[in-house]
C-alpha cells in the first residue's frame, strides 16, 4: 500500500459545542450526550413526504399525515400540469402510507403534489434513473445525531443547501436515529418522526437512501432474533417511516429474511448514470465481543462479502462508490479512523502489529475488503462516524470522511484528529454536506458548508469502466 506523503491540515479551529447539561459520564470521566435534546421537538406540521426507492420506472412516496385526512397524489412531466392522479384514499393520523408512482418514463423529471381536503403541499420534482452518459448530482450527509451538540437551525440550513444542490437523490451515512442512546423507546420513537421533518426539507424532491450507523440500534451482535430486541424494533421503525431499497429488477441487496424483521433493507446496490452505488452494513452480522481483544469480530458476514465481491466484479460503471458508516475494523473498539486504519482487520487483512491475520480469521475468503476495492477500481469510500471532513487517498481510492450537518462551529477538530488517528489528507471541521456532480469523465466533489460556502473541492477522474 502506498501512503501519501503530503500532510495538509486546514481550518482546525477549536470551537466547543455548547450543551444544556444533558450528559452522562463515560468511563474515564468524559461526557457523552444522551438523546433527549430540543432537536426532537420539531414544529407542528400537517404532513410530510419522503421519497425513496427511485428506479427507471417508479418512485415510492411515504406519506405521513398528523391528522385524519382524505387525499391523493397528482403528478406529471410538466410543472403546473399534473394530470395523473392516484386513487383518493384515507390517511390515518400517525400511520405512514407508501404509494408507488408507476409506470414512469426513464431519465425523466416528474413533478408531483399531495392534495388533501385540509390543504395541499407545494409542487415538488424528482428524476427517474439516468442511463450511462447522462450527468447528475447527488448529496451526502452523516451523523446528524440530534443530540445536545446538534443545532437544529444549522441542520436545517444544511438540508436546505442540499436541496439547492438539486440532487437526484440524497445519501445519509447513519447515526441518524440513535435509538440505543435514548432512555426508552417512547423517546426513541420521537427521533424517527423528527428526522422526517428534517429530511423532508430535502427528500420530498431527492429520494433518500439510508446507511446504518452504530448508534441506530440495529447492532444485534448475536442477540437480534427476539421479537422485542432493540435491533428488531429499530429496524421496523426505520422501515415504517423511510423506504430503503429491497432486491428487485433495479436494486440488488440482502434478500435473506430475518425471522422477526423480514427483509432488513440494510445493504444494497444500484447503478445511476455512469456510477455504481454500493451501501454496506457492518452491524447486523458482527458478533458480540466478550471483553475487548481486537476488532476481528466486526464483519460484513460471508453473504454480504460474497455479494459485494460479485457486485464489484459484475459492474462496468466508470465510477464505483462505497458507502459505509465506518470501516470494518478501525483503530479502537469504537472503529474510529480513515485511510490510516484501512490496512487492519477484515477491511485490510492485517493485525494492528502489521502481521497478516486474514487467512486465520477469514478462512476461505479470497481477499480483504480494501484489496477487493483496489482490484475492482473502486473510486471512493464515503464513511462517517468521526464527525469531521477528511479527504484522503490510499492505493488509488479516495477515503472520504463526511462531516456532520448540524454541529455548531468547527467542532474540536484537533482533538478528534489526534484521538482517531488521522495523519494525512485535507481535514476540516463540520458542518455541511457533500455535493457530487458525476459526468462520464469525472466526479466533482464539493464540501458545502451550512452557510453555502465551498470549503474544499476536488475531482475524481473516471476509471473508464471495464
Amino acid at each position: 500500500m502506498k501512503w501519501p506523503t503530503l500532510i495538509l491540515l486546514l481550518s482546525c479551529g477549536i470551537v466547543a459545542a455548547q450543551g444544556d447539561g444533558n450528559t452522562e459520564r463515560r468511563k474515564g470521566g468524559s461526557k457523552q450526550p444522551i438523546q433527549t435534546s430540543k432537536c426532537n421537538d420539531v414544529p407542528a406540521h400537517p404532513f410530510d413526504l419522503i421519497l425513496g426507492r427511485p428506479t427507471a420506472k417508479s418512485v415510492t412516496v411515504n406519506v405521513l399525515c398528523y391528522e385524519d385526512v382524505e387525499g391523493l397524489l397528482a403528478y406529471g412531466t410538466e410543472a403546473g400540469k399534473l394530470d395523473i392522479r392516484t386513487v383518493k384514499r384515507q390517511f390515518k393520523k400517525g400511520e405512514p402510507a407508501e404509494i408507488v408512482l408507476t409506470p414512469l418514463k426513464p431519465n425523466t423529471e416528474y413533478h408531483y403534489q399531495f392534495l388533501s381536503a385540509r390543504g395541499h403541499s407545494d409542487e415538488f420534482a424528482f428524476h427517474t434513473a439516468r442511463p450511462p452518459g447522462s450527468p447528475f448530482t447527488f448529496t451526502i450527509t452523516a451523523d446528524s445525531h440530534l443530540d445536545e451538540h446538534t443545532e437544529p437551525s444549522i441542520y436545517q440550513r444544511t438540508m436546505a443547501g442540499a436541496l439547492a444542490s438539486k440532487p437526484d437523490f440524497h445519501i445519509d451515512l447513519g447515526d441518524t436515529f440513535m435509538s440505543e442512546k435514548h432512555p426508552d423507546r417512547e423517546s426513541a420513537a420521537k427521533q424517527y418522526l423528527a428526522q422526517r421533518f428534517y429530511f423532508g426539507q430535502t427528500c420530498q424532491s431527492a429520494p433518500l437512501f439510508l446507511v446504518l450507523g452504530n448508534h441506530d440500534g440495529e447492532s444485534p451482535r448475536g442477540r437480534g432474533d427476539a421479537t422485542d430486541s432493540l435491533a428488531v424494533w429499530s429496524n421496523m421503525m426505520r422501515k415504517r417511516y423511510f423506504p430503503n431499497p429491497v432486491p428487485d429488477a433495479f436494486f440488488t441487496g440482502n434478500s435473506n429474511k430475518h425471522p422477526e424483521a423480514g427483509l432488513l433493507q440494510d445493504y444494497y446496490a444500484w447503478q445511476w448514470g455512469d456510477a455504481q452505488f454500493i451501501v454496506l452494513d457492518p452491524f447486523w452480522f458482527s458478533q458480540q465481543q466478550r471483553g475487548h481483544k481486537d476488532n476481528w469480530s466486526r464483519t460484513l458476514g460471508n453473504n454480504q462479502y460474497q455479494w459485494l465481491k460479485a457486485t464489484l466484479e459484475a459492474s462496468k460503471a466508470k465510477f464505483k462508490f462505497i458507502f459505509i458508516h465506518h470501516l470494518v475494523g478501525g483503530a479502537d473498539n469504537q472503529c474510529r479512523g480513515g485511510a490510516e486504519v484501512a490496512p487492519w482487520y477484515e477491511w485490510g487483512g492485517k493485525n494492528p502489529d502489521g502481521t497478516d491475520g486474514f487467512a486465520e480469521h477469514r478462512p476461505g475468503w479470497p481477499a480483504p475488503i480494501h484489496q477487493l476495492l483496489v482490484r475492482n477500481k473502486v473510486s471512493a469510500v464515503f464513511h462517517g462516524h468521526d464527525h469531521l471532513y477528511a479527504k484522503q487517498d490510499l492505493d488509488g481510492i479516495v477515503y472520504q470522511e463526511v462531516p456532520q450537518p448540524g454541529a455548531p462551529g468547527n467542532g474540536n477538530v484537533s482533538r478528534s484528529v489526534a484521538e482517531y488517528g488521522y495523519k494525512d489528507g485535507v481535514i476540516l471541521g463540520s458542518s455541511g454536506h457533500l455535493r457530487l456532480a458525476v459526468s462520464s469523465t469525472q466526479t466533482k466533489v464539493e464540501y458545502i458548508r451550512s452557510d453555502q460556502t465551498v470549503s474544499h473541492e476536488y475531482v475524481i477522474p473516471s476509471a473508464g469502466g471495464k
